[in-house]
């Protein structure tokens, strides 16, 4: 019985995010994903649902801490997790970690263009190398 409540909490909490994600109440996004990784914190997608609403607030470095902690979790969602860690990287300007996520975006879906895109622009963005 507890543990069926649990889940009802759960649910309820998932579908409550969603509606606000809709209404792009980023904010409340977070605080509600934020107990569901303390509810879950084996959840990858959990961590990846925290890491999107804190990118849309400007919150890049919690962003990243959470896309990586849901890449460790095997999330199977892993060419936008990619994407979207890179993108995040490139906003704190972390080039060269931003650079190795788009190229691991690219490694599972190549044809993405986008992505091909931000890497280009990005690797013109690097120093050379002295030889």
């Amino acid at each position: 019985m507890i543990q069926e409540a649990k889940f009802n909490n759960i649910e309820h909490k998932i579908l409550q995010a969603i509606e606000l994600k809709a209404k792009q109440d980023f904010d409340s996004v977070c605080n509600i994903y934020q107990e569901l990784v303390v509810m879950q914190p084996s959840n990858a997608s959990f961590y990846d649902e925290l890491a999107q609403s804190q990118a849309r607030l400007g919150l890049f470095l919690e962003a990243i801490e959470n896309y990586q902690k849901s890449i460790d979790l095997g999330n199977s969602n892993q060419f936008w997790i990619y994407k979207n860690l890179g993108d995040s990287l490139a906003e704190v300007e972390k080039v060269d970690e931003a650079v190795l996520a788009y190229q691991k975006a690219l490694e599972i879906e190549p044809e993405r263009g986008m992505v091909r895109q931000k890497l280009t622009k990005l690797q013109s963005q690097q120093p050379e190398a002295n030889l």
